[in-house]
Order: structure tokens, then sequence, then C-alpha cells
């Protein structure tokens, strides 16, 4: 192969063309604003499962160190699986003492070609997806989910992919399903592709600055807090409340850029679902305490200079919740109460 004769989009593609090959769903991300970070891909099996973050060097030169510690930094930013860098050269021994120990993996041209040539030799079929199965699309053989909407807001941000609405309007057909198919969700499919979607959509629209954008990344923020709560995994909710708890805004707070972040509408959303785990540690009744769950959006264009994307949430029990979901049957229960108790005495 003769790296000489690519573009960069094009060894990006064939980038993605090797992982699309060994069961990945890849999304190639902007040219800007995604933390030097080119290729998205998530495995949703059983094993390994989570978002790898990839770029990729079309380069001459080897890669050195600090294009290997700043991947580094935007996977550990991202709480990823782990960050691949993906080079037509070679990367110098200070790069590669970094990466050890750590979850980031180095693909050098030559293992790059040969990657390639193994897909190639056993002529395996690529495609977007990977081939669906209970845990990968199980979800579209409910007879309770729109199947057709789901393909056609999917093709839709295939097409248009700086179209903010299809993306919403796909968390509420998801987000409202999983409430309905209810533990079902997590076997067949449906949290990871909440997932992967609200990472999409943080990548892509609620890169900036401005507290349009800022109360955008805080509203799917609280998505992901949802997915981990319906995964079962408590620590993980706390962590996420506390990460959504740092968001700055600019300006003082009646000034109305704050309708965008709307950050007095998340306050009492997080202050019930820590006053539930609170509840949930000590043992104490839960029956009658319900969790803000986020059901669709709606938007405001009011003001020209801020486009808000607003969150409708729904009461649901979280006893309910807990019942239906389950903890995380990979972490003790009683371990994640402590630590949920060590985590919030300061509540």
């Amino acid at each position: 192969m003769n790296f000489g004769q690519l573009t960069p989009l094009e060894f990006e593609e064939l980038t993605a063309h090797i992982f699309r090959s060994r069961g990945f769903r890849t999304f190639l991300t902007p040219a800007s604003g995604d933390g030097g970070i080119d290729i998205e891909a998530v495995y949703d099996g059983e094993v390994f499962k989570g978002t790898y973050l990839i770029q990729c060097k079309l380069w001459k030169n080897n890669v050195g160190e600090p294009q290997v510690r700043d991947l580094y930094g935007v996977v550990q930013d991202r709480q990823a699986l782990k960050g691949i860098l993906v080079t037509s050269s070679g990367f110098s021994p200070k790069a590669v003492r970094f990466a050890e120990n750590k979850n980031i993996d180095l693909i050098n041209g030559q293992t790059f070609i040969k990657l390639l040539k193994n897909i190639n030799e056993h002529g395996k079929e690529i495609n977007n997806y990977p081939i669906f199965s209970n845990q990968i699309k199980g979800f579209l053989e409910e007879d309770s989910f729109d199947a057709q909407m789901y393909h056609l807001l999917v093709d839709e941000i295939e097409t248009n992919p700086t179209f903010e609405q299809p993306y919403m309007q796909l968390l509420e057909l998801l987000l409202k399903s999983v409430l309905s198919i209810g533990k079902k969700s997590k076997y067949n499919g449906i949290i990871n592709e909440i997932s992967f979607y609200s990472n999409r959509y943080r990548d892509r629209f609620t890169k900036g600055r401005s507290n349009s954008e800022i109360g955008k990344r805080v509203g799917i923020d609280y998505i992901i807090l949802l997915i981990h709560l319906l995964n079962g995994e408590l620590t993980n909710v706390y962590s996420q409340i506390n990460f959504i708890r740092e968001a700055k805004f600019k300006g003082n707070i009646t000034d109305q850029a704050y309708r965008a972040g709307i950050p007095t509408r998340y306050k009492p959303h997080i202050t019930d679902i820590v006053r539930g785990l609170q509840q949930f540690i000590s043992n104490q009744d839960i029956n009658y305490y319900y969790i803000p769950f986020t059901t669709s959006f709606y938007y405001d264009d009011s003001n020209p200079y801020i486009r808000v994307v607003r969150p409708h949430t729904e009461n649901i029990s979280m006893s309910w919740i807990i019942d239906e979901f389950g903890i995380n049957e990979l972490e003790d229960i009683e371990q994640q109460k402590q630590l949920l108790a060590i985590y919030m005495e300061k509540e």
C-alpha cells in the first residue's frame, strides 16, 4: 500500500473500515470541535463493550509522545473504554513508553496494512452496523418499538449529520421505549443505543463555550446519568451528578442567556436523585420516591441568539427502576451502598 496516495479523509475511512469489519459501529467526527478524535467506534458485545476513541495520523514522521498524551487526556475526559492512535508511519520510543499500562493502543503503518490485508483475504462483508443480535439490535424486534421511525431518523442523521432535531427525536423514541419495554432493555441493545447517540450528539453540538451549548451539554449529561441508573451503576450515577454540577455558565443568573442552560431546571432533578440514593443506601423505603426521567424534548427559539433544547421529564418510581433493571451484576450491591455512603457524606 502506498500511503502517499491517500488523503487524510481516505485514511480515516479505511481505519473505520477495519473497525467495522470487527463488529464496531463507527462514526467519523466533524473536522473540528472533536478534541482531535477522528473516529468514534462503539462495540456492543457482552465483553469489552463501550466507546473507543480513534485518532488517525497520515504522517511520514513518527508520532511523538505529545500526540499520545493528548489522546489519553481526551479518553480520560470522555471516560471512554480505550483510545487508539493509528498512523501510517511509526511511534517514537517516548510515545511507546507513555502508552504502556494505559488504556491506549498504538497501531503503526505495518500493522495497519496487515489488518487491512486480513479483511480482504477473508472477504468479510463490511456494513455500517454489525449483524443484528439480541445484544446489539434486538429492540427492533419488539412489538411496541417503532422500527420504521427508528430507521427513518437514523437515515436522516447519517444523511444530514449537522441537523440537530433528528437526534432529539431519536433519543425521545429510545427513551420512551425503555420505559415501555422495561427490563428487556438491558439485554436487547436499546440502552447501548441511547448511549451511542447521546455521546454522538454531545460531541457534535455541545463543544462550544456559549451558554446555549453548555446547557445542551448538561441536558445530554443528564441522559447519560439516566443510562447509568438503568444499568444499575449507582456509583457512576453519583459521579455523573458531580460532573453535571461542574457546568459553568456565564453571566448573571438573571441573564436571559441562562435560559439556555436552565441550571435551575436540573437542580431539583439532581436533588431528587441524590435523596433517592440516600434512601436506598440506608435501606429505607423508596416505594414512593420518584426520579425525573427525560422522555421528550421541545425547542425554544424565542431568543434569536439562543437555540434551546429543553427536556420534558416524567416522574418514574425509583423502586420500579431498581426492581425492573436491577443493580449491575458485576458489582456487589452492599459494596456500592458503602461507596455511595462515603461519597455522599457531605450532601
